[in-house]
């Protein structure tokens, strides 16, 4: 099992630059979009640290509030899953955000590429990413 261990979000942009980037009409309610989703370092040896980095638009009408967001890492190799991290269950304001969460690589952990697929979720809104990156 991998465990998360470092975990940081911020806000990167507001309510109107995201509605406004993604032509958001109230109408459709609450919408989450994720931009990209990337591992940090591409290469890394095991025993070494991986950062999965999220950046994603929360998009919703000024009268929702805080929206319930859930942030959600699959890390897979060979075409089988091998630890989905812990969902992050966290509130949002509408707007642009950044999430990054830490994994330590197990030492003898096998060598080859490994695929992480990040999701966000709000309401019956989805979004989701691959990603990877290489164990040497």
């Amino acid at each position: 099992v991998v465990k998360l261990s470092q975990y940081h979000a911020e806000r990167t942009r507001s309510a109107n630059e995201e509605a406004k980037a993604y032509g958001y009409r109230e109408s459709e309610g609450t919408v989450v979009k994720l931009r990209s989703a990337r591992v940090q370092p591409e290469n890394v040896r095991s025993g070494e640290r991986a950062t999965f980095d999220m950046n994603y638009a929360v998009l919703a009408p000024p009268s929702a509030g805080q929206v319930a967001v859930t942030e959600r890492w699959q890390l897979s190799k060979d075409g089988k899953s091998l630890s989905e991290m812990p969902a992050q269950q966290v509130s949002r304001e509408p707007g642009g955000w950044r999430s990054k969460a830490s994994i330590d690589i197990p030492k003898g952990a096998e060598a080859g590429t490994y695929v992480v697929k990040s999701r966000v979720e709000a309401g019956a809104s989805y979004d989701e990413r691959v990603s990877t990156f290489v164990v040497r």
